[in-house]
Order: C-alpha cells, then structure tokens, then sequence
C-alpha cells in the first residue's frame, strides 16, 4: 500500500493514493443567499463535502430565489433554501456564515449581528452596504 504525504495550503493529510485529500466532516455553511445563489455556487464548485443552509428574508427574492435553488438541489443535493430572518437561526452548528446584509446599516442591524454570533465559533464573513453620503466617521458618532 502507497502513503503520501499531501498538503494543502496549511493542513497536511496522509492518506492513500488517489491523491485527493478527503475532509474528516462535511463543512457546514449558513449564507444569506441573493437569488442568484452566486456564493452558493462558488463554494460548491470548490469543495464537494458541504452542506448550505441559505435563508432568505425577503418574500419577493424568495420567490425569485425557488428556481434557481431547485437547479443547486438538483445538481449538489446538499443545499436547503429556507424563508425566515437568519438571525433567528442557532448558528453554532456552523463552520462558515456569510451574511451579505442589503440595505443601510442601522443600530438594529449591528445589534442582531452581535447577539446571532455570541455562541457561534467559527468563520464570519459580512458584507453591509452603506450609504455613499456618509462617511465611516458619521456612523461611528451615530452608534457609539
């Protein structure tokens, strides 16, 4: 029997030949989905031992949401597309969040953010868009 050493950026694994590493656990993501499912997409395409669970708030980009979620289904099955606010969510079972947060941001927005992550130890990723008008200064008076 072949042994190889394989690394992979910083993690090393040593396993039989063919040469494709295998993660120990399936990679759990939660996301907040565009209807594009455009985030879903890439991180199918770059890890095949995942499941996502991607939530919507809208019930509109929900809706526009349904047919591009049912190809994903099709095509990786590890994928569930749920209408509900992602804050409610227990976020702890997850190794990766990625909240692409539209709209402004507000003292709610910040507040949900802070309360969803108190348990959650994993990897965070945030988008929030602002407005053009203000600068980082003028919110940074405005919450604190």
């Amino acid at each position: 029997m072949t042994m190889s050493l394989i690394s992979c950026g910083r993690k090393h694994y040593t396993k039989n030949h063919p040469w494709q590493p295998k993660r120990k656990k399936t990679l759990k993501v939660c996301s907040l989905s565009a209807d594009n499912f455009k985030f879903e997409e890439l991180v199918f395409e770059t890890n095949s031992n995942v499941e996502i669970d991607s939530f919507e708030y809208d019930f509109d980009a929900y809706k526009n949401g349904i047919k591009q979620y049912k190809m994903l289904k099709k095509t990786y099955g590890s994928i569930n597309f749920k209408h509900d606010n992602i804050f409610n969510v227990d976020l702890s079972p997850y190794d990766f969040v990625f909240l692409d947060l539209c709209g402004t941001i507000n003292l709610e927005t910040i507040n949900n953010i802070i309360f969803s992550l108190q348990n959650f130890k994993g990897i965070v990723f945030i988008t929030l868009m602002t407005n053009r008008e203000r600068k980082l200064g003028d919110y940074y008076k405005l919450f604190t």
